[in-house]
């Protein structure tokens, strides 16, 4: 993390603060499409691409903003993912445990769209992508322990 910062001190970029995630206050407009390993928020205006951190995740993802997801959106799922971990801490549940909260998440979303209620729409849609990230991670990070427990000599 400290390479990280040094790097964007050298490009004059601030580098974002947990604080400035739950603010929304996390995009910064740079030149350099190189920078999709950086642990921020950044939007290139020349190639049209969103870099963004998921704390779960512990990496950065690259959005690509043509596809036509919103980037307030994406921010929004970020956002909403540090609040959760803020309320209940590091969730380490299976991917199991993390099925049946997104199970219920689609029964939510699928009551609202019955409803026709667009803002609680988007709000469960905000829910069912934070949700999916963090199942995502938890299959990989499985995954990893258990090629890395392979790997071990015995």
């Amino acid at each position: 993390m400290e390479r990280n910062r040094k790097r964007f001190k050298r490009l004059n970029i601030r580098t974002p603060s947990m604080s400035d995630y739950l603010s929304g206050e996390t995009d910064r407009t740079v030149e350099c499409p190189r920078l999709s390993r950086a642990r921020s928020a950044i939007h290139c205006i020349r190639c049209k691409v969103f870099v963004g951190i998921v704390p779960e995740v512990g990496s950065a993802v690259l959005y690509l903003t043509d596809n036509g997801l919103d980037e307030k959106a994406l921010t929004t799922v970020i956002q909403h993912g540090f609040a959760q971990r803020t309320k209940w801490g590091n969730q380490t549940h299976s991917v199991d445990r993390w099925n049946t909260i997104l199970s219920e998440e689609s029964g939510e979303i699928a009551r609202a769209i019955l409803e026709d209620n667009l803002e609680k729409i988007e709000e469960e849609g905000v829910h069912i992508a934070t949700i999916a990230l963090k199942m995502s991670h938890m299959a990989r990070k499985k995954r990893k322990e258990i090629e890395s427990s392979k790997e071990e000599p015995r």
